[in-house]
């Protein structure tokens, strides 16, 4: 065999076309030896997907010639080739080795008239491309198939489902695990069963929000596993190819609202106006519309010309395919129309994928719009009786029943969930209905996809393959439901109410949600405010206002019990996640823009997050949680929230003796989220009655009756001394730190600290560190102003505070000296400081919060003895 022969790549019994001059696939060379008498045999390996070490796919449809004009070494920093359809994702092994390539493929060799399915490791000699019309030369050793022939020993079967292994015939062989992450990659298991918690279980059962997860791993669950190929996973189209696909195809709403199975209102498509009367919205019509769009086409994507020209070439067989009409019957086919029906149906399966084509059937499939484009996304299911009439109008069947038909969802949880599964994940089927016939002629069949969350032990059998799919669905959901149980499964739903049966399962996913979009929203806000230097080159007062902004996000995601207003920021974010919007601005109605004002306006800030911004993120809608009684997260709020406060009050600890020799003051501060005035302390007003600031330390002194305000002491000083008295201030440091992580009331303005030497003076601009629930103020970024403006105190609304503006620009030391265990360290002050900040984000990184209740009941009454009104009960 010469060079100038072709070995062309074969996809599900597709020869794919190739350009003239190219090669694809891979002519190998080995040595035959005979007695005394020794041959060299070129032979073909087709079927077959090659790797760079890389792991890119090297395909002639994406190699540009010129890039060969002389012998390139295959590398990874030469040649990174990655084609964006399905049959071309990566999906090998890959090993680099000093004396060559090793490199996993699966392939069809071809041995007499036997083609035997095979899975190797191939190892290649100095691999070169040395021009498109030679092939790829290496050394063929002894082929090793990766997947041996499976001795089924009963003792070793501890998935041994109704004992099928003794009569079994189809066998699934789970992956080994250095192949599942190269086949799966970011999809682990533990993924997969996040994100079918979140479709099919729900948090609240009909809110059908954006599945943000799914999205960006849409390719892997539109993958394909092919038994044939000795269990290898293709990738499917992604959501960018699907889109793309879309967009080529159809120009209006009504066209794309139709191919995936909606009205405009967003409804599912059961009838859809046809003149003047509503006709069915059937299977048959819905494949029509995919071969007009189809056949319409006259642009330059070459995926739809090829599929175009497949459905051109079988149209002319008249004798065999006939086009679907549905002027004579929009629901019943003429065999021949079947026949059409099914290699349409193949040619939806390669432009959407089949996983979105199921979602599809569930009106599962949304969109948004950017620009001029459609894009989809995938959402929760709906409620369990309209997915069932959905699919039930459809007629799509799961192989884990044992009925040829649709199935009831409103069985047990067990019986719906492997059921679901079934439907989503493995060879489902359905029929294009010929009168009462149910066989392969009008037979339209899905691929098995995902099954990366299937891991027993030991293979699984069956007597055939829909046993076989029916035993994998069983042990899918034994596997799934032991794992929802310990890190999912924290709800109910009741005749349309939610019911939280597991609180701390609930505050971990909660938690989890909040904090996932919260980091969007601080990488926006940081990007707007600090780095587009948002009111200017005061780099403090940027740092201030994010900050400031942050902490309100903080406090609306965190309201755990109901939505307040519409301007709640989870409120806002879960109605965007459900809505067909690209994009949405956040409106921040607590916090006014500080550029309004030079304009005497009063304007909220605002971020613009889009749909883009959220892929990959796992997030869930929880709509309004009122339902939830609030002592009933109080305990596992208490050990969240606690639990990292007492981190950061021994972080605190190990600063001030450091620093500070164990002595120091203790000054809480108030964010006014004024950009006039940044952080500030206090003085109290003086009042006859001597309720003073309940919530803040007792201040030195007492109040000087008949002086001016000016004259009075500053109220909220806690004086640390840890070598003299240590219990007392490590009280003092745990109030200061859950007072930081309170949501305030009324104007929600914020508590910071500072630290300073114990023998300083308020004001003389020296500090040891500041702080507040975000990080480490470093000096000169402490933003204080002065003013003249009065505040209301948020926890004593008859009391006021005078500004009092301090500029911190200088540490207490130059250098600090650190006990290590392994020995001792002096460095510069600033170098503690950013190791102090490295910390303490860590530590402080949560969105719970305390309500301003739980901070009462828990610290404030808890300790009287520190504070400014020593009684406990004391409301005014």
């Amino acid at each position: 065999m010469d060079g100038s022969e072709r070995a062309l790549l074969e996809i599900t019994d597709e020869n794919m076309a190739i350009p003239d001059g190219w090669v694809d696939g891979i002519v190998v060379e080995g040595v035959v030896v005979e007695g005394d008498v020794v041959e060299v045999v070129k032979k073909v390996i087709r079927h077959a997907q090659l790797t760079n070490v890389d792991g890119y796919v090297l395909s002639s449809e994406f190699l540009n010639p010129e890039w060969l004009v002389t012998p390139v070494t295959i590398a990874v920093d030469v040649i990174k080739l990655r084609g964006e359809n399905w049959y071309l994702e990566e999906y090998q092994q890959h090993l680099y080795e000093d004396c060559g390539v090793d490199i996993y493929t699966v392939f069809t060799k071809s041995q007499g008239s036997k083609a035997l399915s095979l899975g190797s490791l191939m190892h290649f000699i100095d691999p070169k491309l040395i021009s498109p019309d030679s092939p790829l030369h290496y050394v063929l050793p002894d082929i090793e198939p990766y997947f041996r022939g499976v001795d089924y020993d009963p003792t070793s079967q501890t998935w041994n489902i109704e004992n099928t292994w003794k009569k079994a015939k189809e066998f699934y062989t789970p992956f080994a695990s250095e192949l599942m992450e190269v086949y799966y990659g970011q999809l682990t298991k533990e993924k997969f069963f996040n994100t079918f918690f979140t479709m099919f279980e729900g948090i609240t059962e009909g809110i059908q929000a954006t599945q943000y997860d799914v999205m960006a791993l849409l390719h892997k669950f539109n993958g394909i596993y092919l038994r044939e190929e000795g269990g290898a996973f293709f990738d499917g189209p992604g959501a960018n190819e699907i889109n793309e696909n879309i967009n080529d195809l159809v120009d209006t709403l009504d066209d794309f609202s139709r191919l995936i199975w909606k009205k405009s209102n967003g409804k599912f498509r059961f009838k859809e106006r046809v003149g003047t009367r509503n006709r069915d919205f059937t299977l048959k019509v819905w494949l029509s519309h995919i071969y007009e769009l189809v056949m319409a086409y006259d642009g330059p994507n070459k995926k739809i010309l090829y599929l175009q020209k497949h459905l051109e070439e079988i149209t002319s067989m008249t004798s065999k395919y006939e086009e679907l009409n549905i002027d004579r019957d929009r629901k019943e086919c003429e065999v021949r129309e079947a026949q059409m029906g099914k290699e349409i149906f193949k040619v939806a399966m390669q432009l959407f994928g089949h996983f979105t084509i199921r979602c599809m059937f569930g009106n599962m499939v949304d969109f948004y719009v950017k620009g001029s484009e459609f894009n989809i996304k995938i959402v929760s299911s709906p409620t369990r009786e309209n997915l069932e009439r959905f699919f039930g109008h459809v007629g799509l069947i799961t192989p884990t029943s044992q009925y040829d038909r649709p199935i009831s969802l409103t069985e047990t949880r067990r019986d719906r969930l492997r059921h679901m599964y079934g439907l989503f994940n493995l060879d489902s089927h359905l029929y294009l209905p010929i009168g009462d016939i149910k066989d392969d002629i009008n037979r339209l069949d899905l691929p098995i996809g995902s099954l990366v969350a299937v891991d027993p032990p030991s293979p699984i059998g069956g007597t055939d393959l829909k046993s076989l799919s029916k035993n994998i669905g069983e042990i899918y959901f034994l596997i799934y439901d032991r794992y929802a149980r310990n890190n999912l499964r924290f709800a109910r739903t009741e005749s349309g109410v939610t019911k939280v049966d597991n609180i701390d399962l609930f505050m971990k996913n909660f938690r989890r949600d909040q904090t996932n979009m919260l980091n969007v929203i601080k990488k926006k806000a940081y990007r707007k405010i600090v780095t587009g230097r948002y009111l200017g080159d005061d780099t403090d007062l940027n740092l201030w206002y994010y900050e400031s902004v942050i902490s309100l996000a903080q406090k609306d995601f965190n309201m755990i019990i109901s939505f307040t207003t519409d301007a709640n920021l989870r409120k806002q974010c879960e109605k965007f996640a459900c809505s067909h919007d690209y994009s949405t601005t956040l409106v921040f109605e607590q916090i006014q823009d500080p550029l309004s004002q030079a304009f005497g306006l009063n304007i909220p800030f605002r971020i613009r997050i889009t749909q883009d911004d959220l892929i990959g993120i796992t997030y869930n809608a929880y709509g309004d949680l009122g339902h939830i009684p609030a002592y009933a997260i109080t305990d596992p709020k208490r050990e969240i929230v606690s639990s990292k406060n007492k981190e950061t009050v021994q972080l605190l600890e190990q600063a001030i003796l450091n620093i500070e020799g164990g002595r120091a003051k203790l000054i809480p501060m108030v964010n006014t989220r004024d950009s006039m005035l940044g952080y500030q302390f206090f003085k109290p007003r003086v009042k006859t009655s001597g309720r003073y600031y309940t919530f803040l330390p007792k201040w030195p002194g007492q109040p000087l009756p008949g002086q001016p305000l000016a004259n009075q002491p500053l109220a909220g000083m806690f004086e640390i001394d840890l070598i003299n008295n240590y219990e007392d201030s490590i009280r003092m440091l745990d109030y200061a730190v859950n007072l930081m992580n309170t949501q305030a009331k009324k104007n929600q303005m914020d508590f910071g600290c500072v630290i300073k030497p114990i023998n300083s003076e308020i004001d003389d601009g020296i500090i040891s560190f500041g702080f507040n629930r975000h990080g480490i103020i470093k000096v000169g970024e402490l933003f204080s102003r002065q003013g003249s403006n009065i505040l209301t105190d948020d926890y004593n609304s008859e009391d006021s505070f005078i500004i009092l503006g301090i500029p911190f620009n200088e540490y207490s030391v130059e250098k600090v000296h650190v006990i290590y265990p392994w020995g001792a360290a002096e460095l510069d002050i600033e170098d503690y400081i950013k190791f102090l900040n490295e910390r303490w984000v860590l530590l402080q990184d949560h969105n719970i919060l305390w309500s301003l209740q739980e901070f009462t009941e828990i610290y404030r009454n808890n300790n009287p003895d520190l504070l400014n009104n020593p009684y406990p009960n004391f409301r005014r």
